[in-house]
């Protein structure tokens, strides 16, 4: 019995042993993808929002911010996927070329940023990924 129990471990390791060719892939060398196009590839271009430099408030409590472009025929719309004011996330969403964000949510980015509500001008930084 522990002859025919150590004949098959010696067959099935073996058997094991022979199945490895021993050809394995580098773990140091990750798969690596292209990097992709950028926006500029598309044609794409950002511009200041018509109500972006406005000091009148609006009637519906939205600004359009910015205002996306694109020459490139193959491009039929846009997604919002990310939006900071300053360095602030704030909710957006685009509205045919324009990206829309709530009035009140800006001026309290703003006002906590500069710790001041006083009606002056002042430069924001709008980052945003399409």
């Amino acid at each position: 019995m522990k002859k025919t129990l150590l004949y098959s471990l010696a067959v099935l390791a073996s058997v094991t042993l022979a199945s490895c060719n021993g050809d394995y892939d580098d773990w140091a060398n990750p798969q690596t993808n292209p990097q992709e196009a950028s926006a500029a590839k598309y044609g794409i271009t950002f511009a200041a929002g018509t109500e972006a430099e406005s000091s009148l408030p609006d009637d519906d409590g939205i600004i359009n911010l910015v205002t996306v472009n694109s020459s490139d025929a193959d491009v039929t719309g846009f997604t919002l996927k990310d939006l900071k004011v300053n360095g602030e996330a704030i909710k957006g969403k685009i509205n045919g070329n324009s990206i829309q964000v709530n009035a009140t949510e800006l001026e309290k980015i703003l006002c906590s940023q500069n710790k001041s509500r006083a009606s002056v001008a002042r430069d924001i930084n709008v980052e945003s990924k399409v």
